[in-house]
């Protein structure tokens, strides 16, 4: 007798005594087994199939838009022989319609995954814009402000994963979402994540929607701190025009935004601050930063000619016994030393420890040529520098040669018709060519200098 010669019933029971991939080969031997058999193995998955072949099942047959089959499935309670794994595998390498038969089928859209996260989580994170919609749309209706195992809600996971701003603006215009923070001790604003992430447009939409919190006038955080923080220029400009907004606002440490910008070292914020005449530019008391100093350190020449023009800045003022001068030559920063030179009201002799600014280029090794030149170039700079105040342990020596070196190069630079100067090195005014030559005694002489 034949195999299919044998009573449905009895390939019934033969069948239950027999592996996955054994059944699923008797149903590839003919239709009629084909139709007897498939809920023979259907049974046979939820009962002791292992979660791979389930996994395996659930995958095709959301992908073939099988729902009637998959919701059985779902009511046998396949998704605990799966797991809840299996829902963000679907979303993160699956096709999106796999999900959105699981949906069809009576899947739960409360669903909680691993770490408590929900569907809509899942979903926006992996940029899956027809599960978002379905989900919003839900007849029975979701929590679209749940929070997971972070405290995090979907707009905040959706705003802090690049490129998702379609479902970012899907999730904003939903008028259930909060769109302000869950809870402001636990994590961040959904605004100011999207500072953060310097995304403009979604700023804007958050800053302008109606449900938003507007911060008071003072005592915390505003809007612009955040941007001071996070130096988008676009930001920032956005903020400043915000007539909301207290341009001088401190917040619960006390400090402006431009002092947060100073802080946390960001120039566009810095320079956008300084152009507003609203700002206040106190760096506020014992700053742990300056910002003179700041922009002398980075070489930022919009910042430094902001300051350098406004009569109540001290551009001679120490911080860590340094001026900025001192600092601006330290970290090589010629630009910056030139706009500090070029300003009279920088004292080029003032001493950082034992050391004036001229010391501390000559001794800077590698020696920046152009920035002893900038400094001979004020025709206050006091040479005999050279001959006291050198620190236990260097060779005077060597700064009097390089010294040497750099004025027999400017010298004959000035020599040659048209010759031009280097690195943009300046004539040297006549008093100090005197100075030079009164302590030419204490310089060693090479031939050929010509002193």
């Amino acid at each position: 007798m034949t195999l299919l010669s044998l009573p449905n019933e009895l390939l019934l029971q033969i069948s239950t005594e027999q592996s996955l991939p054994e059944i699923n080969a008797l149903l590839r031997t003919n239709r009629r087994l084909a139709i007897l058999l498939r809920p023979a193995l259907l049974e046979k998955l939820i009962h002791i199939g292992p979660s791979e072949y389930a996994t395996r099942a659930l995958c095709h047959l959301g992908e073939r838009g099988d729902t009637r089959t998959v919701a059985w499935l779902l009511d046998r309670r396949i998704l605990e022989l799966t797991q809840t794994d299996v829902l963000l595998n679907i979303l993160c390498v699956q096709s999106e319609a796999i999900m959105l038969t699981l949906l069809d089928a009576g899947l739960d859209p409360e669903v909680r995954c691993p770490l408590d996260r929900t569907l809509l989580m899942h979903a926006v994170e992996h940029g899956c814009t027809g599960v978002v919609s379905r989900l919003l749309a839900h007849e029975k209706g979701i929590d679209v402000n749940a929070r997971d195992f972070f405290n995090r809600t979907a707009l905040q996971t959706a705003i802090g994963c690049p490129q998702r701003e379609e479902v970012v603006m899907m999730l904003l215009a939903d008028p259930r979402v909060d769109i302000n923070s869950p809870d402001e001790g636990r994590s961040m604003a959904p605004l100011k994540i999207a500072i953060s992430r310097h995304l403009v447009d979604i700023v804007a939409v958050i800053a302008r929607d109606p449900r938003i919190r507007i911060p008071p006038l003072d005592g915390e955080d505003t809007w612009l701190h955040w941007a001071a923080l996070y130096g988008s220029k676009d930001i920032v400009s956005f903020f400043l025009a915000d007539q909301r907004i207290n341009v001088n606002a401190r917040n619960q440490a006390g400090l402006t935004a431009y002092m947060v910008a100073v802080l946390n070292t960001q120039p566009r914020s810095i320079y956008l601050l300084l152009e507003d005449k609203r700002v206040d530019r106190s760096p506020g008391p014992e700053p742990a930063l300056m910002p003179i100093h700041l922009a002398a350190m980075h070489g930022w020449p919009g910042v430094m000619r902001i300051l350098l023009a406004d009569e109540t800045v001290d551009v001679n003022s120490k911080h860590s016994g340094e001026t900025p001068l001192h600092t601006a030559i330290r970290f090589r920063q010629s630009e910056a030393v030139r706009m500090l030179v070029d300003d009279p009201r920088v004292d080029v002799n003032l001493c950082y420890g034992d050391e004036p600014p001229l010391n501390l280029a000559a001794g800077n090794m590698p020696v920046c040529r152009e920035i002893v030149l900038l400094l001979l170039s004020r025709d206050d700079v006091d040479l005999g520098i050279l001959n006291r105040g050198v620190p236990e342990g260097w060779d005077p020596g060597l700064q009097k040669m390089v010294l040497r070196d750099v004025v027999g190069h400017a010298q004959s630079k000035a020599r040659r018709p048209g010759g031009g100067s280097y690195d943009g090195a300046r004539a040297m005014p006549m008093g100090v060519m005197e100075q030079i030559r009164a302590c030419r005694m204490c310089i060693p002489r090479r031939s050929g200098d010509g002193w």
